[in-house]
Formats: structure tokens, sequence, C-alpha cells
């Protein structure tokens, strides 16, 4: 029960870390080489054969827009890796 939580936290931390850099984006103020490795990740993320028709990660639950955007998590399924 307490991992579930702490793996759920986790989760929501990335959310909300990925939000903020779309924020950051949306006022021009993001870092041009992070915006090139969410572009890249955003590619493969499209592509995915576990992308919804939501656009959310079939295998994790989140949503790929903030996903993509965060440098907190990795793809599920090993398609891409935080630095």
């Amino acid at each position: 029960m307490i991992d579930d939580i702490k793996i759920k936290l986790k989760q929501v931390a990335a959310i909300v870390d990925g939000n903020k850099n779309l924020l950051k984006y949306k006022l021009g103020i993001s870092n041009e080489q992070d915006e090139k490795v969410f572009a890249a990740r955003r590619k493969v993320c499209n592509a995915c054969p576990f992308r919804s028709a939501t656009d959310k990660c079939i295998k994790c639950g989140c949503p790929l827009g903030a996903k993509t955007r965060t440098n907190k998590t990795n793809c599920p399924e090993g398609y891409w890796k935080t630095n």
C-alpha cells in the first residue's frame, strides 16, 4: 500500500514538473536544449502503440503532454530516458 502511494506521488511530481515546463515554453522562457529533447520524446510517443486516443500513455496512465516534458521520469517501455 505504501509503495503504491510512493509510486503515485512520484507520477504526480513528474506531471507537475512537465506542466511547469509547458508553462515556461508558453511564456517564452524555456531552455532551448530541453525543448529539443521534449520534441524528440513527443515524436516517439506520437508513433507509439501505447499512446491512447486521449493522448495518455497506456502503460503508466500519464498524460503525454506532461510526461514528455519532464526530466523526472522515463518511458515505461524504454523508448526514451531522462538525462
